[in-house]
């Protein structure tokens, strides 16, 4: 399945919204198995705004926008690094309510034990106020930026910054600009190698022991803070839009209405080598529609291996064989082709892998059977599955097609290759 990664404006407007592009793309994403949803931690915060504001009763409608994910959520443990977990979007909001307000009972009378929605508001209000920044998994996510506010002083810090690095918000902003190269350019005249060594030395000044997630979150508030898809709300709105870029960083596609957010997360993913597709919700559907194969047999898929158009360079290029990057997804998957480049060499051989998110884990367990379910679909039942999934990760399967095809699959937890063996019938 592809991975898709909504920011919350997206995820809360997308069964219902007949704004702008939001019917189409709600035909696309949910009128088809192709795509997954998961939650992440930073959704939870902005449900848990609108807690703030309306109570626990009046959120209800937020609750039910993340069945979507099918309990896949992203979250970080902490001392650990971002990783995917299967739990109820209701259990993980209560816990992560309960942090901030254990007063609250989530509408149920303590003395009848029935859900009576009687929520403990504007109470709950009051007891937030009363404890200023009282919760420590949001303090573990933000701290990273407790040092970089504090350094720069009074209100106008986004532009003591820009003055005291010499960047030119009119040479960064222009049409022409190549962001990442500008800022790079800007980093070595202050001493550094480039804009990447610069976070790097900027994060360890505030972190000893970065995790990823704190490295993405500081390129993107100093992508910010630098002058381009600046915001002009408050920092800690900008904190939470960076979380989002981090947490997408587990996903194939991050669909995110917000412009400035969208525009950031693209040159922190250039920085960071990740290939993280980053679409507002236009942008996405004419990449889907330009992009999105559709195959009806096997023979189909193997014409399309074997006859790969190779309209691009190779991303490597060996003695052997030539690597290609696929906008696609094959087997709504697959993002990798490798062609071996000898002609005369038998059998021909493709193979078709994954390049993985950040934290290398390729597939996860409900992707596994989807992908094998559609691969059955195309070329019938394996001739040969040796499955050690749940104890050891391993699948190794064979499928024979059309007597001369051989297709072999085999996955592990941080790889996945599906190869198509055209052999030579012996006589």
């Amino acid at each position: 399945m592809i991975r898709v990664y909504l920011d919350w404006n997206v995820y809360s407007r997308i069964k219902t919204s007949n704004k702008d592009f939001y019917p189409e793309l709600r035909e696309i994403l949910l009128g088809n198995d192709k795509f997954c949803f998961p939650f992440s931690t930073i959704h939870l915060t902005d449900i848990y705004e609108s807690y703030v504001k309306v109570g626990w009763s009046n959120i209800q409608g937020h609750l039910e926008s993340l069945n979507l994910s099918k309990n896949l959520n992203i979250k970080q443990i902490f001392g650990q690094e971002i990783a995917f977990y299967i739990s109820e979007p209701i259990e993980e909001l209560k816990s992560y309510i309960l942090e901030r307000n254990p007063d609250e009972k989530f509408g149920v009378n303590e003395i009848t034990n029935e859900n009576d929605y009687i929520d403990y508001f504007p109470e709950t209000t009051k007891f937030l106020k009363e404890q200023d920044e009282i919760s420590e998994a949001q303090d573990k996510l933000i701290s990273s930026f407790s040092n970089l506010i504090n350094s720069f002083l009074g209100e106008n810090f986004k532009e003591d910054y820009q003055k005291g690095m010499k960047i030119s918000k009119g040479k960064l902003l222009a049409k022409k600009t190549n962001v990442i190269d500008y800022l790079n350019e800007n980093s070595v005249k202050n001493g550094f190698t480039d804009f990447k060594s610069f976070n790097d030395d900027l994060l360890l000044k505030i972190n000893k022991n970065p995790k990823f997630i704190d490295e993405i979150t500081t390129l993107f508030a100093t992508i910010d803070i630098s002058g381009y898809g600046q915001d002009n709300t408050t920092f800690s709105s900008t904190i939470t839009d960076s979380l989002h870029c981090a947490y997408a960083s587990t996903c194939d596609i991050f669909i995110v209405d917000d412009v400035r957010t969208c525009l950031k997360s693209k040159e922190v993913y250039k920085v960071k080598n990740l290939i993280v597709k980053t679409f507002r919700p236009k942008e996405f559907i004419e990449y889907y529609k330009k992009h999105n194969l559709e195959f009806n047999s096997g023979k189909s898929i193997l014409d399309f291996a074997y006859n790969f158009p190779k309209l691009d360079e190779p991303i490597i290029k060996t003695e052997t064989e030539n690597i290609y990057y696929l906008e696609t997804y094959l087997f709504d998957f697959f993002n990798i082709i490798s062609i071996n480049n000898l002609e005369l060499e038998q059998p021909k051989i493709v193979k078709l892998c994954k390049l993985p998110a950040h934290n290398e884990l390729c597939l996860l367990t409900s992707e596994k059977e989807d992908l094998l379910r559609k691969i059955n679909s195309f070329f019938g039942e394996p001739k040969l599955i040796h499955d050690s999934w749940k104890e050891n990760g391993f699948l190794n399967s064979a499928w024979i097609y059309n007597e001369i095809e051989l297709i072999k699959l085999e996955i592990n937890y941080d790889e996945v290759n599906l190869s198509f063996i055209k052999c030579r019938k012996i006589e």
